[in-house]
């Protein structure tokens, strides 16, 4: 089988949006744009897209053999490392509207909720090597968990967080669209 190297992508740069829950992904592929927030600088770790699910099996009296299998749950999470202390992280991290600094001060504040809404957005992921580009959209998606953020002085804070997409009320929960030298140049 022959190699084709422009099927081989090692991802050297991302971009992480996020929106209002259901706000429509940017045609083909183009450039995110207002509504949508860029979050800035991303870790190294990039960004990992975990696909789980759980099957039960069934099998006919007598047989030891599996005769079907039914899909009875299904997730689809993303992990990524924002680097920067912007509003749109800070307000993302800890589950809150994006907050304003204030205008004399410029102070941002940000209390806990601690009443356990949901509290979903629009996330959009743009993977990109060279004119290769990789997009995931989550109409409807929130952080579902959060890693302690480190406050040191040889380190830099961190603010990784674990996204959960749901599906949105046409049952899509993510929209892969991938952009392919590969295929561009068949």
């Amino acid at each position: 089988m022959a190699v084709d190297q422009d099927y081989i992508l090692a991802i050297s740069q991302g971009v992480s949006s996020v929106a209002p829950v259901s706000t429509v992904a940017p045609t083909g592929m183009t450039a995110a744009t207002d509504p949508w927030v860029d979050l800035g600088s991303m870790s190294t770790d990039g960004l990992t897209e975990n696909l789980s699910q759980t099957r039960t099996e069934f099998k006919r009296w007598g047989s030891i053999a599996v005769i079907k299998t039914v899909i009875t749950d299904q997730k689809h999470t993303f992990d990524v490392t924002f680097l920067e202390s912007n509003p749109a992280v800070l307000g993302l991290f800890y589950r809150t509207a994006t907050p304003t600094p204030d205008a004399t001060s410029h102070v941002i504040t940000i209390t806990d909720d601690t009443t356990g809404l949901l509290d979903p957005r629009a996330m959009l992921f743009d993977l990109i090597e060279g004119t290769n580009h990789i997009r995931f959209y989550c109409p409807k998606a929130e952080v579902t968990d959060t890693k302690a953020p480190v406050y040191k002085l040889d380190g830099m804070i961190e603010y990784g967080v674990t996204i959960t997409a749901y599906p949105d009320d046409t049952g899509v929960s993510v929209a892969r669209s991938f952009l392919l030298d590969a295929v561009a140049n068949a």
